[in-house]
């Protein structure tokens, strides 16, 4: 042996060990707070995205984590093992709907405050978290992307863009018109409240209970990436469907087709709810098809709790317990059951869902006398609502899609398919994308080879023929492409083989690029990153996005108008969540309250004085809803636009404008302010 060659040297001591490993760590974590602390400046910026998404993470690990314990308590009847990601769909539905309904006890005992936000956070995620963790860790595992590896990169692509733009203060219009503006009345009178005018408030608001705990946590931004987090479930559930009935296959494929439809992409980073009702409704149908291949009666009771979650998202959210309870009977005469026990079977779940949607029921009776509140107004009648109002709603809601009657009904795939667009109400406001044309053919083809797939392809009926007799609005038509993403799923790598099989995937795929690239460009021409990472401020970004490019009359509201300020709305949109003082206003009706004014008013004196009467110190609307001597876009008639011309002459005065909305001061003549209508 070498002089140089120390030979071997014998293992450093475990005392040496640790002691050498805990002063490197303080050594580098020295060097990581000194560098920060010097250049905290630098990402000053972020630390409005680091709270969101902190309280995003911490909000997603109270609901999952909720959901875990809730459904270990269940699986010794569900006869494991269960799907992973079905698995994981269905403990942040559970988590999320134990959230909904302690917020909703909140509301009923007057408890909105952030104290008790935060209290109910903290029971939610209460319990030794190692156990939860060790699974979760495993199952996020399980969720690396595979092959086909464009799909992944799709969904993970497409996944990252609605989430930062969730990120970004809320803009959208349904959002500032009532699922924020509801939570944020509520909020501001610690409580659940009738709300006058607003006949939203009084849909189900399973979803908007979450956005209340993020406005008492946080803000808008923390709302919206809920909706994403129910998105992302949704994707799940969708992708665990198809695995389910296709016996493994199919998950990812299914998953892409639904997460790449353009509207499902546009609204995933707003503040509405039908993500989440579409995550509860494909639970709710995985957990039905359990119950039906194994008979155990725990997967059935979850199908109804589910169905039941869903029914509390939206009046529409019942047609999932319709198909599901018709199902049951179907399902009975496969199995060769009694019809009384299929009755009893169906009574039994429909008994479920609706304990979980009663509360909602309850809540709209005491307030308004009407469980179902606006509708069946004929059955039920209801608090300042009347027949002629009922009659246009109802029209108003067959408008979406041009109507139509059954001889239509073959071309709607085609029409949806090539003539959708966004923001058209003649054109079903929204685009489904070219995948479920190109993928029809052999989606029908494998029905025959993957039998399972027929209850996916029975339910996307269902859901599509309640569409069509209620509003052909495509984000109403969601459900049932959801079912349909796992039909194809399940159903189309079944139907062909060799070639053929290929070449009918590759276009399914050129079909989800097409839709990748269409949410792109929306990203890019919305440019959301310079607001969530701080290099914009909130309100520019407000300037640009908000529908009307009204948004300085409301920060102007914020920063000039006194605390004890009350507003009509006249017609502008009604964003009542951008609106820091009391205001009134009538939802679609929007010249409802401002004409019952002129009309009883006669004069400009008395008009005056019926604005006082009312407690109104301003006056909001856009210009032309209210001046336009043609009549189309005017609820009023000429002679009372010209009574209110000659009232905002005499007796308001211009506080603030934008665009073509004016913010006028009543009570004080024209010459004390800026001028009053020409």
């Amino acid at each position: 042996m070498s002089r140089l060659d120390p030979g071997i040297q014998p293992p450093p001591s475990p005392v040496f060990r640790k002691t050498g490993a805990a002063l490197l760590f303080s050594w580098g974590l020295g060097v990581l707070a000194v560098f920060l602390s010097a250049n905290l400046s630098l990402i000053a910026p972020l630390q409005g995205l680091a709270r969101t998404a902190g309280l995003a993470l911490l909000s997603a690990a109270a609901f999952q984590s909720s959901g875990w314990r809730l459904l270990r308590g269940l699986k010794k009847h569900l006869d494991p093992p269960l799907d992973p990601l079905l698995e994981l769909a269905m403990e942040l539905g559970l988590g999320a709907g134990l959230a909904s309904a302690g917020l909703f006890a909140l509301g009923i005992f007057g408890l909105y405050r952030p104290e008790a936000a935060v209290l109910m956070l903290i029971l939610l995620l209460a319990g030794d978290p190692r156990p939860w963790w060790r699974e979760l860790s495993a199952r996020l595992r399980l969720l690396k992307p595979g092959p086909p590896r464009f799909l992944s990169a799709a969904l993970i692509l497409v996944g990252a863009m609605t989430c930062l733009e969730s990120l970004a203060p809320a803009a959208s219009q349904d959002a500032l018109v009532y699922h924020l503006a509801v939570p944020a009345r509520y909020i501001r009178e610690g409580g659940m409240v009738y709300i006058p005018g607003n006949f939203f408030a009084s849909f189900p608001q399973n979803v908007e209970m979450l956005f209340t705990l993020a406005l008492l946590l946080h803000d808008s931004t923390l709302a919206n990436w809920y909706h994403w987090l129910l998105g992302a479930a949704a994707v799940l559930a969708v992708a665990a469907l198809a695995r389910q009935l296709s016996g493994g296959r199919g998950g990812l494929l299914a998953a892409a087709v639904f997460a790449t439809i353009p509207t499902a992409c546009l609204i995933a980073a707003w503040a509405y709810v039908d993500l989440g009702l579409i995550l509860f409704q494909v639970l709710a149908i995985a957990c039905f098809l359990h119950w039906h291949e194994r008979q155990r009666l725990a997967w059935l009771a979850l199908a109804g709790v589910f169905a039941g979650l869903a029914g509390g998202c939206k009046y529409t959210g019942g047609a999932a317990a319709i198909l599901i309870a018709l199902a049951i009977f179907v399902s009975g005469a496969l199995w060769r059951k009694t019809l009384g026990r299929s009755l009893l079977e169906a009574l039994g779940f429909g008994s479920i869902a609706g304990l979980l949607v009663s509360p909602w029921l309850i809540k709209n009776f005491c307030f308004t006398g009407n469980p179902l509140y606006p509708f069946l107004f004929q059955v039920f009648g209801g608090r300042d609502w009347d027949a002629e109002r009922a009659a246009v709603l109802t029209l108003f809601l067959g408008e979406w899609g041009g109507g139509g009657g059954p001889a239509d009904w073959p071309a709607l795939l085609f029409k949806l398919t090539f003539s959708s667009r966004f923001f058209s109400i003649e054109n079903f406001d929204g685009m489904i994308g070219p995948v479920f044309l190109l993928a029809l053919p052999g989606a029908l083809a494998g029905l025959r080879r993957a039998p399972a797939a027929r209850w996916a392809f029975c339910f996307a009926a269902g859901f599509s023929l309640l569409w069509i007799a209620t509003t052909r609005q495509i984000r109403f038509l969601l459900p049932a492409l959801a079912c349909a993403s796992a039909w194809i799923g399940a159903g189309l790598p079944a139907a062909l083989d060799g070639l053929a099989s290929r070449a009918v995937l590759a276009l399914c795929y050129a079909g989800v690029a097409f839709n990748t690239l269409l949410v792109s460009t929306h990203f890019a021409s919305h440019n959301p990153l310079p607001v969530v990472l701080g290099f914009e401020d909130p309100e520019r970004y407000l300037a640009r996005e908000v529908p009307g490019g009204d948004y300085p009359i409301f920060a102007a509201i914020d920063k000039k108008l006194p605390a004890e300020a009350r507003l009509l709305f006249g017609p502008c949109g009604n964003p009542g969540f951008l609106c820091r003082r009391d205001f009134h206003a009538d939802a679609i009706f929007e010249t409802r309250t401002l004409k019952q004014i002129l009309e009883r008013g006669l004069d400009p004196d008395g008009v005056l004085r019926e604005f006082q009467s009312r407690g109104f110190t301003h006056l909001l609307f856009r210009w032309e809803l209210v001046f336009d001597g043609t009549g189309k876009k005017s609820g009023l008639s000429l002679e009372q636009q010209l009574l209110l011309a000659e009232f905002l002459n005499r007796h308001a005065a211009l506080e603030a404008s934008a665009s073509s909305t004016r913010l006028y001061r009543l009570g004080q003549p024209a010459a004390a302010g800026k001028g009053g209508a020409p």
